[in-house]
C-alpha cells in the first residue's frame, strides 16, 4: 500500500453483467487439447461483448494464471511457468482492459468493475469445463483470487500466491506503525548506490535525447522495487505498454478508501512521522480490505511465495502479522528477494513452485 491513497467520493461503479445459465457439460474434460495441439489462442466473448484473450499451453492438470496490474498483461508470468508447460495444462488470460482484451475507451469505466473480473473467470471456468479452479496469481491477482473465492467459495480449490497484495489494510496503531516502517525502509532501498549506478551507464551509453533512453530510464527505476539484485535488471520483462493503469484505479484495493479511514491514514502518519504514535495501543480500526474470513475458510491450500523485499509490504511485516499459518495456508518466505522473485531466486523459486504445484496433485 502506498504512501498515497486515492479516495473517491462519488464514483460511477459501472454495469456489471450477469452470467449465463451454467452449462449442464459442466465437469466434462476440456477437449480443445485433444485435436489443437498444446498451444492454442483464442478470444472468449464475454455478456457485455468484451474480448478476453486466453492462451492455453501443454496437457494436463488445469491450471489458470492470473496476471497482476491490475492491468498488467499475461506475458511476464510465462517467464516462470512456461517450464512447467509440458506437465500441466496452463491457461493465460488478460483480463478486460489489460493489452489483448480491450475495453472501447469512450465506454471505459462502464465495463471495468472488480465484479465483473470475477465473473469473467468463472465464464472461463465454465468454457473449460473444470470443476474446481487451480489459480496461480500474481500481485494483485491475489485480490482477484479473494472476490472470486467470496463470490463461488465452492469453485476454488488449490491456490498459490505469489508476491500478493497484502490481504488486510492496518486496522490499529501497531499495524500503522508496520506499514510506515515499511515504506520509510522501501523509500531508502529505492534509491540504492546500485541503481545510481546503472542510471549512469545508460546516460554514458545512450543517446538522452531519443526514446530508448527514456524508455530505459523508466524501466530501472521501476526495477528498483521488482527485484532486490540490480544486476538482473535487464531480467524484468514488460514495460509501459504492458501496463494499463486506468484499470487499477477504478478498481485497485486503494481506490475505494472510504474518506474517514484515508483521514486516518494520513493522521496516523503524521504521528509516526513525529515519533508519537502510540503502537500500545490496544484499540482495533475497522480495516476497508480484509480478507482473512476468505482465507480462513477456503477449504483447499493457499501457498503463498513471498520475497522480504515485497513493493506493498517491506519486510512483511503486515502479512506475519495477519495470516495465521496452518496445515492449508502457508508462507514460503525467499530472503533478498523482490516482486519478481523468480528474477532473484530462480533456483529456489523454481524447486519451490514444482513442489507447491505437485503437492495438490
Amino acid at each position: 500500500m502506498s504512501s498515497l491513497i486515492i479516495i473517491y467520493f462519488l464514483k460511477d461503479k459501472g454495469v456489471t453483467y450477469e452470467l449465463p445459465e451454467i452449462s449442464k457439460n459442466t465437469n466434462s474434460e476440456r477437449a480443445i487439447n485433444n485435436y489443437l495441439g498444446t498451444e492454442f489462442e483464442w478470444f472468449l466473448y464475454t455478456p457485455d461483448q468484451v474480448p478476453l484473450f486466453v492462451k492455453e499451453v501443454g496437457k494436463g492438470e488445469t491450471i489458470v494464471t492470473l496476471h497482476g496490474g491490475f492491468g498488467m498483461s499475461h506475458d511476464y508470468m510465462r517467464n516462470f511457468m512456461k517450464s512447467f508447460e509440458n506437465t500441466y495444462h496452463i491457461v493465460y488470460y488478460d483480463q478486460r482492459g489489460s493489452l489483448r482484451s480491450p475495453v472501447p475507451d469512450y465506454n471505459f469505466e462502464k465495463h471495468i468493475t472488480l465484479e465483473n473480473m470475477v465473473n469473467d473467470l468463472e465464464l472461463l471456468r465454465r468454457e473449460l469445463k473444470v470443476e474446481k479452479l487451480k489459480l496461480v496469481a500474481h500481485s494483485m491477482g491475489a485480490v482477484l483470487v479473494y472476490e472470486y473465492m467470496k463470490k463461488f467459495p465452492n469453485r476454488v480449490g488449490d491456490v498459490i500466491i505469489i508476491s500478493g497484495f497484502s490481504p488486510k489494510f492496518p486496522d490499529s496503531n501497531a499495524a500503522f506503525h508496520d506499514i510506515y516502517t515499511s515504506q520509510k525502509e522501501r523509500d531508502i532501498f529505492s534509491n540504492r548506490a546500485t541503481i545510481t549506478s546503472e542510471l549512469k551507464k545508460i546516460k554514458s551509453n545512450v543517446d538522452t535525447t531519443t526514446a530508448e533512453y527514456l524508455y530505459l530510464n523508466y524501466k530501472i527505476n521501476s526495477s528498483s522495487l521488482q527485484v532486490y539484485d540490480m544486476n538482473t535488471w535487464t531480467h524484468t520483462t514488460g514495460g509501459v505498454g504492458f501496463f494499463n493503469p486506468k484499470i487499477n484505479e477504478l478498481i485497485g484495493p486503494e481506490s475505494n478508501i472510504p474518506i474517514l479511514y484515508g483521514l486516518k491514514f494520513y493522521l496516523k502518519q503524521n504521528q509516526y512521522n513525529k515519533g508519537t504514535l502510540d503502537v500500545t495501543d490496544s484499540h482495533q480500526f475497522k480495516s476497508p480490505i480484509d480478507y482473512l474470513s476468505v482465507i480462513e475458510n477456503h477449504p483447499g491450500r493457499i501457498d503463498y511465495m513471498l520475497g522480504t523485499n515485497e513493493v506493498g509490504d517491506w519486510n512483511l511485516r503486515l502479512y506475519k502479522r495477519y495470516i495465521k499459518e496452518t496445515d492449508k495456508v502457508k508462507l514460503h518466505i525467499f530472503q533478498n528477494a523482490g516482486h519478481n522473485i523468480w528474477i532473484d531466486k530462480p533456483k529456489e523459486f523454481h524447486e519451490k513452485l514444482n513442489q507447491l504445484l505437485n503437492n495438490s496433485k
